[in-house]
Order: C-alpha cells, then sequence, then structure tokens
C-alpha cells in the first residue's frame, strides 16, 4: 500500500516523532511512504531515505493566505502521489488535507492526538465535522473515544503510539551520584502545568537539599517559568534546559521521571522514560498515563494539579529505591510487549486494510 503522511513539521513534538518511528517501519514492511511538511528546520527526527518528501515550505505573511497555500499544495500531492491512505498529523493539517482531498479518490484517516475536550469550542466544532465526514478515525486511546462525535465510532479505531527501537533497547540503571536527578521533557506549555512541579520539588527540597529538576523543552512559557524560578530562589536546583538533541542519553543519566500534565493524548515523553526502565510519576490526567502506568504498578499516579501529592510521590520513591527500580522494570517489560514499531505498524495496516 501506498501512504501519504502530512505534517507541520518533524522536529520537537510527539506526534512527530511518531510519523518518524512509523514511517520508518512502513518502508521496512515494503510499503510506500510519502510525507508532506511545511516547516523544514535543522534537527528533524530521522527520515528513512527511502521515503519519498514533498516540500510545502512556501511561507506566506498572511495566515489565512498561508493556509489556503497549503492545502493547494496538499492537493497536488495527492493527485500526483496517489495514495492509498492519506494520514495527517495534528488538528491543522487534519483540517487542511480534509479539505484539500474533497472529490479526489483517496481515504483521509483523521488523526486524534490529544485530549478533544480540551480544544476552544471552535476548533471541536470543525474538528468534528472533520471526523463525521472522514474516512476513517485513528484514536490512540479508548478514552478518547468519549469524546468524538458518536457518529464517528464505528469508523474509529484505536492504536496507541509506538517507541523507537533504540529506546526499547536501552537499559536505565540506577547510577551513584551526588544529586537525586529528576527530569521532565515535553514542551513548555500550559498544558504540562511546570508551575505545580516546580512547586513541588521546592517541597521536596526541604527534605532533600541534593534533588535536581532538569526541564527539557521549549515554549511560550519559558520566561513564565524563569520568574517562578526565581522566585522560588530554585535556580540553584531547578533548571530550564532547552530542548535536547539526545533525550534518551539524558533520561538514562536521571534516577525518576517526573510527568506534571493537565492533559495529553498518548503522552510520548511518558512512553519512552518507561520503556528503558526509569522510575516514573505522573499525574492521572485524561487520557494516557493511567493506561500506561495502571494500579500504580508501573509506576505512581498522582491526581492532576496537586503540588502535595506530587511532592509525595517524589519522596516515597527517593526512600524506597528498591521499590521504584521494580516499578521501573514492571514499565519496560510492559511498553517492550506492546508498543514496539512492528506490533503498533503491522496493527496499523490490519485496522487500515478494512477501508481500503
Amino acid at each position: 500500500m501506498r501512504f501519504l503522511f502530512v505534517t507541520n513539521n518533524l522536529y520537537g513534538g510527539g506526534a512527530e516523532r511518531v510519523i518518524s518511528v512509523i514511517s520508518d517501519q512502513l518502508i521496512k514492511d515494503g510499503e510506500e511512504v510519502g510525507i508532506v511538511i511545511s516547516k523544514r528546520k535543522k534537527g528533524e527526527y530521522f527520515l528513512n531515505p527511502q521515503i519519498t518528501v514533498f516540500d510545502n515550505n512556501k511561507r506566506k505573511k498572511n495566515r489565512i493566505l498561508q493556509t489556503f497555500q497549503e492545502i493547494k499544495e496538499i492537493r497536488k500531492v495527492l493527485k500526483k502521489y496517489r495514495p492509498d491512505f492519506v494520514i495527517p498529523f495534528l488538528i491543522n493539517p487534519v483540517r487542511e488535507t480534509f479539505i484539500a482531498s474533497v472529490g479526489l479518490p483517496v481515504k483521509q484517516v483523521s488523526t486524534v492526538r490529544n485530549n478533544p475536550k480540551e480544544m476552544r469550542k471552535s476548533r471541536r466544532i470543525i474538528q468534528n465535522y472533520v471526523l463525521r465526514n472522514s474516512n476513517v478515525i485513528w484514536l490512540q486511546t479508548a478514552a478518547q473515544k468519549d469524546y468524538i462525535p458518536k457518529t464517528a465510532h464505528k469508523k474509529s479505531f484505536i492504536l496507541p503510539n509506538p517507541v523507537d527501537q533504540s529506546i526499547l533497547n536501552a537499559f536505565w540503571e540506577r547510577q551513584e551520584h551526588d544529586t537525586i536527578e529528576l527530569i521532565m521533557t515535553g514542551r513548555l506549555h500550559e498544558q504540562k502545568n511546570y508551575p505545580m512541579l516546580i512547586n513541588a520539588v521546592s517541597i521536596v527540597h526541604e527534605k532533600y537539599p541534593n534533588v535536581r529538576l532538569r526541564i527539557f523543552g521549549q515554549g511560550p512559557k519559558q520566561e513564565e517559568l524563569m520568574a517562578l524560578i526565581e522566585e522560588k530562589k530554585a535556580s540553584g536546583y531547578i533548571c530550564l534546559c532547552g530542548r535536547t538533541n539526545n533525550p534518551l542519553e539524558e533520561l538514562l543519566k536521571s534516577d525518576i521521571f517526573v510527568f506534571s500534565s493537565d492533559y495529553e493524548g498518548m503522552p510520548n515523553a511518558l512512553m519512552e522514560a518507561m520503556a528503558i526502565g526509569l522510575p516514573c510519576i505522573s499525574t492521572d490526567c485524561p487520557t494516557g498515563p493511567k493506561e500506561l502506568i495502571g494500579d500504580n504498578e508501573r509506576g505512581m499516579l498522582v491526581p492532576v494539579n496537586n503540588t502535595q501529592e506530587m511532592a509525595n510521590a517524589i519522596i516515597g520513591m527517593i526512600d524506597n529505591p528498591i521499590k521504584a527500580q521494580k516499578m521501573g522494570c514492571e514499565a519496560k517489560n510492559y511498553i517492550s510487549k506492546k508498543y514496539s514499531p512492528e506490533i503498533i505498524t503491522q496493527a496499523l495496516i490490519e485496522n487500515l486494510v478494512k477501508y481500503r
């Protein structure tokens, strides 16, 4: 079969990493893959050289003109490449691809990559219209099904994100060092609720002065978070480290992965930390973490936006390193068995064949 992915870019985000992993595996499985990319930048995720790349990087100053330009280019690619399925990721590419594919003999797979409940009303109305009129809908979690139109349920399937094989092959081991290294990776966005995490780590620091939190990511909340760190006089033990090109290396150097989101789709950052066996603590946010961690057997769940409970969980893991390591081992086994690229990509093909 021939697949065409459509994305804003191929750097930085979890959805973009999923495209990289799945497209590579599809090529290895003997399928044909193309990708339309709207914005190119250094530091992109890996692209298999056999993938046909369509560069849609024609920028307009006017946002509306830019949208029409992207729709025009996507339609041009659809006519030229003639994929069996076009799979756009994230809401804008989903909307633009839906418009671009009108009247063309191609099946659109609309993807839901976050918690639809958290969308602005106007965006949700648009998404629901697109979902009702798409050929197929790819959900990440069972919980997401509750947030899409009931009329679209029959043409939806649930398939979580894959974890890159290089991460599945890695093994975390507890290291002896003078500090207790906490880590979180993700965009510096309101959704991630970093202020709660910063406040929680400030509480932990009172009991364990050698605790240190490193946050890897970029985003619109950077200045606000820097100000909060200064206000807490925490710059000596909480660091905004920017984006890293090697998150695996940073995870392997850490002792505990912490995740403070208010909502998610299926959080890649948490999955990758679990995949190497690093002990993990996450908010029990909709959707994703509960499905991954279970009933605290593969990590620890804390209530959303609860600073004290997050601090208690971190202290609990520090106080019980053997239990934390056992949770990490359970997490690695679970992720390895369910979320490898081969397993997820094969399931994707099996789900889509029904709609060909």
